[in-house]
């Protein structure tokens, strides 16, 4: 289904060169040469015609004469305080039974928690940055390599990392590692694959006038690699590096508490501290949990993530 969009998709590329993933998928060869495929696109696409000729919504005019784009504005300023009202006073409501439950010093423990997870969330997507964004563009530059890897690579994306997660912790608590540096590895086995995915993506939609240009003043080696490919490839890399981050964050729920047998290998975080609030049904514990973590995620979004998002727009512009 996708590859066939895929290759659909690359009929409206501006350029006069191929791409360095350029293919034809399988799939496609068949729909254009099968009988019955030709008859279901003709199908199919005297569907997506009828739907595209369906006027969704009224006239401009009948918006014009009632005086809609008005009414609507004052009712969105309402509705707007309405649920800005109801959200500050649940908000208000859940902090007040969590805090009578809670204690401070606690509250304070669980932003420490938070903030030894956050660490371990940034040193999980370093890690995968080196590891796959070099390997990521080596294969997707090898147009004989990337087919026969790339399947390979999807095969091991789909194998849910959760299965591993006891294997890792036991062969941990065979070999005496430290529960803080183990859950490391098991946060990197959920969010790896955001950031190879993410390099193929951008290798796919990489300008082939740019590579072509570095081709043609022999541009190699680190070079290459540093002036050439990585400038073009950044908002894909952290494009990959936000979901990698997000995928660790909700791997450290499990990767922080992991259980094999009856042993059982916690680490020092935010995640830990959810997982046992979930264990012994403390809704109050829980709820703290979650806040925590939640303003962690907010907070990086706004500090780091958006900053690199502006910088690698700055610099492709």
């Amino acid at each position: 289904i996708l590859r066939p969009l895929i290759a659909w998709c690359g009929h409206f590329r501006n350029e006069t060169v191929t791409t360095l993933l350029d293919e034809t998928p399988w799939m496609v060869d068949l729909l254009r040469r099968a009988k019955f495929g030709r008859s279901w696109m003709k199908w199919l696409s005297l569907l997506i015609r009828r739907f595209g000729w369906l006027r969704l919504g009224p006239p401009a005019e009948h918006h014009h004469h009632r005086h809609w784009g008005e009414s609507n504005h004052h009712r969105d300023h309402i509705f707007l305080a309405i649920l800005i009202v109801v959200g500050v006073a649940g908000m208000v409501n859940l902090l007040y039974g969590m805090l009578e439950r809670i204690p401070a010093w606690e509250i304070l423990t669980a932003f420490a928690f938070g903030l030894e997870t956050f660490l371990r969330v940034l040193v999980t997507v370093a890690i995968a940055l080196a590891i796959w964004v070099p390997i990521g563009v080596w294969m997707a530059a090898h147009p004989k390599l990337f087919p026969i890897a790339r399947p390979v690579v999807q095969v091991l994306a789909s194998f849910p990392a959760n299965l591993l997660f006891p294997t890792v912790a036991a062969l941990a608590m065979t070999y005496g590692v430290t529960p803080d540096i183990a859950a490391i590895p098991l946060m990197f086995l959920g969010a790896q694959w955001f950031v190879l995915y993410n390099v193929f993506a951008g290798m796919q939609n990489y300008p082939g006038d740019l590579r072509e240009a570095a081709d043609i003043f022999r541009v190699d080696g680190w070079t290459r690699l540093h002036r050439v490919i990585l400038p073009g490839l950044l908002p894909s890399i952290i494009t990959g590096a936000v979901a990698a981050s997000g995928a660790a964050w909700n791997s450290a729920i499990v990767a922080e508490y992991a259980q094999w047998g009856s042993g059982v290998m916690v680490s020092e975080g935010i995640g830990a501290y959810i997982a046992e609030a979930t264990e012994h049904g403390d809704g109050a514990r829980l709820l703290l949990g979650v806040f925590v973590m939640s303003r962690f995620v907010m907070a990086m979004n706004a500090l780091v993530w958006q900053r690199l998002f502006r910088y690698a727009h700055r610099r492709a512009t």
